[in-house]
């Protein structure tokens, strides 16, 4: 018995040396050269929490920046396989586990950033441990515009984000970075954001850039980390996370008589956070996935010994086309990336008008677009399209409508039913005081 255990530790270290020449043979021929050495037998270890993590895997068992297969880096959260966990990324791909693996995301890349749901019960924080190649820390990521770039962070020492992106690229092209728990933003050419942390190893970051062409980001490589504080919880308000947030940023005269910010829809706490003294601005992310479209926001603060509700007529919303602060509620379902609120008192402020926030999405559209706008008021409102010589071709909705947010879709047919061809047609929204706003809409099918 005792010799055949000897054999079957000697097999074992043999199968680990080969494994461990195998990589290194893979690494020393890869003609791109984008890794580094590292031993087979060692191991990153990434903390994950019970609920969602926005991450990425740096470390794989792959050539270059390949992609690698999906469900071999996720088997090795600690807790599997007795866990719930899905992983998803920038579109409709997902990998789900749930007693057997379903979902088409069947590559991971270590470049590009991930959201990771886990449903553990009473288990201590749960980890995932990486094997294989680091990335090598010069290896350019491409951003492109008009939408979310969901990238990883590969490099080893932690970085506020105006260390970890070039300078030029920092001031010049990137108008937002978005992380799991705080937003910058780009207004007028500045940043806004509040209690930003620095980025880490084995972290997913959100960007978006301005322009119409792609760029090329290679992450600084420092020699040392950055320190910074952790964010503080709400302890009186409680929500649930979800994958994502819609950040809204509270201005204040200042915030020494508050603890906490929380803003709630339907009576339900959908977002909170903590006040700290002196601040003037607080970011307060909002989880709105679940809440019915149309759903107006309210806020509510502690002081810590009472709770009190924000009137509607004690803040203002800026509009985000003027830089002007109005008198007007948040809704759900306007899509916004982000929203500046003010509780100053001596904020100068206009009245909304009648109907705001119009939007045509998308356009141009194959199957439907949507027609969306607010109302401050009751009124009627009409929606029609048109030829370009001024034929009026189909009523999208004609009617009256409380004060509230809405949308209507339509898919590109006549009021007779009648598919139209490819081209561009103009839409005109009209209200009961005579206010037209009019648009051009293209069909692409």
């Amino acid at each position: 018995m005792k010799t055949c255990i000897i054999i079957l530790v000697f097999l074992m270290n043999v199968s680990s040396q080969l494994y461990s020449q195998h990589w290194r043979q893979i690494i020393n021929t890869n003609s791109n050269k984008n890794l580094n050495i590292v031993d087979a037998g060692s191991t990153d270890r990434l903390g994950l929490q019970n609920g969602w993590n926005w991450i990425s895997f740096p470390r794989m068992e792959r050539v270059g920046n390949n992609y690698a297969p999906t469900i071999p880096v996720l088997e090795r959260v600690n807790y599997f396989p007795n866990l719930y966990m899905k992983l998803i990324e920038n579109g409709n791909d997902y990998k789900e586990y749930d007693n057997s693996w379903t979902g088409q995301l069947d590559e991971a890349k270590s470049s590009n950033g991930y959201k990771l749901e886990l449903d553990l019960t009473d288990s201590p924080a749960p980890e995932i441990a990486l094997y294989g190649a680091k990335l090598n820390p010069a290896t350019p990521i491409t951003l492109y515009p008009v939408q979310e770039n969901w990238i990883g962070y590969f490099i080893e020492s932690a970085q506020y984000p105006w260390e970890a992106f070039p300078a030029d690229l920092y001031n010049n092209v990137l108008t937002m970075i978005k992380t799991q728990y705080w937003t910058l933003v780009k207004i007028n050419g500045q940043w806004v954001g509040t209690k930003v942390t620095p980025i880490k190893y084995g972290d997913m970051v959100i960007v978006k850039i301005n322009g119409q062409s792609t760029v090329s980001l290679t992450w600084n490589n420092p020699e040392n980390s950055s320190e910074g504080e952790d964010l503080l919880k709400a302890e009186h308000f409680s929500f649930e996370e979800q994958s994502d947030y819609t950040p809204i940023y509270i201005q204040t005269d200042n915030t020494n008589e508050l603890y906490e910010i929380a803003v709630t829809a339907d009576g339900e706490c959908v977002g909170a956070a903590v006040c700290m003294p002196g601040d003037t601005l607080v970011e307060l992310n909002t989880y709105l996935q679940g809440i019915p479209q149309g759903t107006p926001l309210e806020f509510e603060t502690w002081t810590g010994y009472k709770s009190d509700k924000i009137g509607t007529d004690d803040y203002s919303v800026m509009n985000q086309s003027n830089g002007y602060f109005e008198k007007r509620r948040i809704y759900t379902g306007e899509s916004s990336p982000f929203y500046m609120v003010s509780f100053k008192q001596c904020e100068t402020t206009l009245s909304a008008s009648l109907i705001t926030g119009i939007c045509c999405s998308p356009n141009p559209f194959d199957n439907f677009t949507t027609y969306s706008f607010r109302l401050a008021q009751n009124t009627d409102v009409s929606i029609s399209v048109f030829t370009l010589d001024g034929n009026e071709i189909c009523t999208v909705s004609d009617g009256t409508l409380a004060a509230g947010y809405y949308s209507f879709k339509w898919n590109g047919n006549t009021d007779s039913g009648n598919r139209l061809n490819n081209g561009v047609y103009i839409y005109k929204i009209k209200t009961a005081n005579g206010e037209v706003f009019s648009g051009k809409v293209v069909i692409i099918r």
